[in-house]
This record gives C-alpha cells, structure tokens and sequence, in this order.
C-alpha cells in the first residue's frame, strides 16, 4: 500500500493469513523515517486472535527497538478504572 506519506508492506502467514510482519517507510527518501514491526506467538482467547510477541524497530535520526510479551489480555470486557481528583486540585 502507498498512500500520501508512507508506504507499508504487509506479509501474512500462509494457511492461517496471520499477520507477520509490517514494514513502514517513509514516501520521501530523504527524510529515511523507517518503522518495522514482527508478530508472532498468536493465541486464540473468546474468539479473537491474537499475537502475543511483538518486536517493534523505529528509526529516524535515532533507532528504538521495542520488544513486547504480552502475558494478560482480554477482549470485550468491561473496564473499571479507579479516579479521584486530589483535595488540593486548583481547576485553572
């Protein structure tokens, strides 16, 4: 897909058609903005597949390498979510 600012490659598993790998680059070779990122381990939890490992390269100027394993997750569940707004909060 080439689109206005960016071009991504897609490549999916053969038999199942998981997502595997996408590679994002920038459209404008000069600015060399580059995003690679690597599924794997999909678990199917309520109906829903899911990749439990993720690697994730971002690079520009600088390079980030991220690396994800995702140990809990849940689909379609209610959140609750505890807040309170402190005593000595002043709204401006």
């Amino acid at each position: 897909m080439v689109g206005r600012y960016f071009k991504n490659l897609l490549t999916l598993s053969s038999g199942n058609f998981f997502l595997t790998h996408s590679k994002l680059d920038d459209v404008d070779i000069a600015r060399s903005r580059t995003a690679d990122l690597t599924y794997a381990d999909y678990e199917n939890k309520s109906g829903f597949n899911f990749s439990t490992y993720r690697e994730i390269t971002v690079s520009e100027k600088n390079r980030l390498d991220i690396r994800m394993n995702y140990k809990q997750y849940e689909f379609n569940k209610e959140l609750s979510v505890s807040f309170y707004v402190p005593k000595n909060y002043i709204p401006k």
